[in-house]
């Protein structure tokens, strides 16, 4: 199996990006376009290691917990209620995952490894 990094981490880039900028706008909690930015490419790099067995730390729920709290954290700083902000983070998390299985069940072309969605062909043979 092959996985590219720059396809993981742009895939994980793109959908954690939307996924803030919904909890944005459910939450009527404005955030700047640079911390959207540099949280959504923590999540980025956050799901490379869930492809690496060495970092098997990294699959525990308070490992996901931080990050997803740190991820919160840059994208609104000082504004809210961390946890609301957290479970709205969740709720959308949750209804993109959902999407993503039920378009990997008819689809077959996204695969699942450690709870990450990812595809193992090139972008460019899915969109053709």
């Amino acid at each position: 199996m092959t996985v590219y990094v720059d396809i993981v981490i742009g895939f994980n880039f793109t959908l954690n990006f939307l996924i803030l900028c919904c909890v944005e706008r459910i939450s009527g909690i404005g955030s700047r376009k640079f911390g959207r930015i540099a949280s959504a490419f923590l999540g980025g790099l956050y799901s490379v290691f869930m492809f690496d067995n060495r970092f098997y730390y990294f699959y525990s729920l308070p490992a996901k917990l931080i990050v997803s709290l740190a991820m919160i954290m840059v994208c609104f700083p000082f504004k809210g209620n961390f946890l609301k902000l957290l479970l709205y983070f969740y709720i959308t998390a949750f209804a993109f995952s959902g999407a993503a299985a039920f378009a990997s069940n008819f689809s077959g072309v996204l695969k699942v490894k450690n709870g990450m969605f990812y595809w193992e062909n090139s972008i460019w043979v899915i969109l053709a």
